[in-house]
């Protein structure tokens, strides 16, 4: 369910033109993050979580 979701918002980012998607997450939530990682999401030096278009 997650990844619908998510694939959903990324479908509405991506017509609607964002130039970026941020996600923040704790360090703890491993399923979370390779969710993240798994559709393009990648860690920036802040802990953030960053996808471009």
């Amino acid at each position: 369910m997650g990844r619908k979701l998510m694939e959903k918002l990324l479908e509405q980012a991506e017509s609607s033109k964002l130039d970026d998607v941020l996600l923040f997450s704790g360090h703890h939530r491993t399923a979370a993050i390779s969710l993240y990682k798994s559709l393009g999401f990648k860690l920036k030096e802040s802990g953030m979580y960053i996808k471009k278009y």
